[in-house]
């Protein structure tokens, strides 16, 4: 698989010019922004219809908790930066495995933490298979 299918990205945000930022400053880091959803619905859409292989979510979309849509991805092992407003934990508790970054968020902190995150994933996908070629 190539570097460029390794980098695509769904951002999940219901404030427009958040989200048009968000997707300008992962397309300047070479991420392939594959989808976008503002709504609960368009997110649960994107994430059974189309392929990525990491999620940046805010974790409220005018009021809708994105919980099902966080769950539905990481039980498909697609590592999540999540994104809130609010300095209560409570929304993320469930999820506090994930990295969390605040609103307002400074841009290349926020492409670091997506590439952690989805570097993470990427090791933890490739040790069985290598565990089993070690072991053979």
């Amino acid at each position: 698989m190539s570097d460029e299918m390794n980098r695509r990205v769904l951002v999940v945000e219901d404030e427009p010019l958040i989200s048009l930022d968000i997707q300008a400053v992962l397309s300047d880091a070479g991420f392939d922004v594959v989808g976008t959803a503002a709504t609960l619905i368009k997110a649960m859409e994107l994430a059974h219809d189309v392929e990525f292989e990491g999620a940046v979510v805010d974790m409220n979309l005018n009021g809708d908790i994105t919980a099902p849509v966080v769950q539905k991805l990481l039980d498909q092992s697609i590592p999540v930066v999540l994104l809130t407003g609010y300095s209560s934990k409570a929304l993320v508790e469930p999820f506090c495995h994930c990295p969390l970054i605040n609103k307002p968020y400074d841009s290349s902190h926020l492409v670091d933490t997506l590439q952690f995150a989805m570097g993470r994933a990427a090791a933890r996908m490739s040790q069985p298979h290598e565990a089993g070629l070690r072991n053979s």
